[in-house]
């Protein structure tokens, strides 16, 4: 029988990692989130009238965030389905298919969305990157 002492070390070691993971997974997270918008910032130079990105259901499943500008009665923040991302005076701006927009938000699957948007401007792009 294994004493709880080792179960107690164990339990340790493993909560130790996750936790050094969790942060490792944090500062990845964050820095995909900076670059994606990085890029929309960088082709809105390169479109005459700015960088808005299809992203909506025709990609796939719908992508959603929590806008923090939009509340229920309890005063909290709503998710919503967006379909378009732009880089709109200075900020990435989201438009949600209720019509709504936002630059106060956050997306929930930063990695899914990234996917999509990246098959979106390579698809429609061409010049600029090599498919």
């Amino acid at each position: 029988m294994t004493n709880k002492k080792e179960y107690a070390y164990k339990a340790i070691a493993v909560f130790n990692t996750l936790d050094a993971l969790r942060e490792i997974l944090s500062n990845i997270t964050t820095k995909t989130e900076n670059s994606a918008y990085k890029l929309l910032e960088i082709l809105s130079h390169l479109e005459d009238d700015g960088a808005s990105v299809y992203v909506g259901h025709e990609c796939g499943i719908g992508h959603t965030a929590t806008d923090f500008d939009d509340t229920d009665e309890l005063g909290v923040a709503k998710t919503k389905v967006f379909e378009y991302i732009s880089w709109i005076n200075g900020k990435p701006t989201l438009e949600f298919t209720d019509g709504t927009t936002s630059t106060n938000f956050a997306i929930d699957d930063i990695l899914y969305f990234v996917r999509d948007l990246l098959d979106e401007v390579r698809a429609n792009a061409p010049d600029i990157f090599v498919n």
